[in-house]
C-alpha cells in the first residue's frame, strides 16, 4: 500500500449524522487512481493539489446556489464536490456531501443552510489530513 492508513477522524461539532463518524481520508481511492495512471505519481499529486485549490470556489458555489434556492445549480455544485471527493478518497466530505445533494434534490433549502457551517469545517480539516499526507512532494493548503 503505498498510502498507508491514518487517524485523522472528522472532529466538527456540528457534523451531519454519518460524516462526523467516518475517516477523513481513505488512502484506497487515491491508490485506486495511482494505479489507474499507471503509477504516475506527480497525476495523483497534481489531482489532489487541484482537489486543495479548489475547494474555496467549489464551496462559495455551494453557499451561493443554496442561498439562492436554485436546485439545478446547488446539485451540480454539491455533485461536483461529492465525484472528486469520492475519487480522492474524502470519506467524510463525500458523506457530508451525499446528504447534503439530498435535502438539496428534496427543496429544503433551509436544511441545506444549515448543513453549510458543518459542510465548511469537514472541507477544512480534509484539506489539512490531505496537506499531511506523504506524497514525496509536500502539498500546501491555499
Amino acid at each position: 500500500m503505498l498510502f498507508p492508513p491514518n487517524d485523522h477522524r472528522a472532529q466538527s461539532p456540528h457534523a451531519v449524522s454519518l460524516a462526523s463518524h467516518l475517516p477523513l481520508i481513505d488512502e484506497g481511492p487515491l491508490n485506486d487512481l495511482l494505479a489507474a495512471l499507471e503509477s504516475d505519481m506527480a497525476a495523483v499529486v497534481s489531482f489532489v493539489t487541484a482537489f486543495i485549490e479548489q475547494w474555496p470556489e467549489r464551496f462559495r458555489r455551494i453557499v451561493e446556489t443554496i442561498g439562492a434556492c436554485d436546485s439545478i445549480g446547488a446539485v451540480t455544485a454539491v455533485l461536483s464536490l461529492n465525484v472528486s471527493s469520492r475519487i480522492i478518497g474524502a470519506t467524510a466530505l463525500t458523506a457530508m456531501s451525499t446528504e447534503l445533494e439530498t435535502v438539496v434534490r428534496q427543496g429544503d433549502f433551509d436544511a441545506g443552510r444549515c448543513h453549510l457551517g458543518a459542510l465548511e469545517v469537514m472541507g477544512s480539516q480534509t484539506l489539512r489530513a490531505l496537506s499531511s499526507l506523504r506524497y514525496g512532494t509536500e502539498l500546501a493548503v491555499a
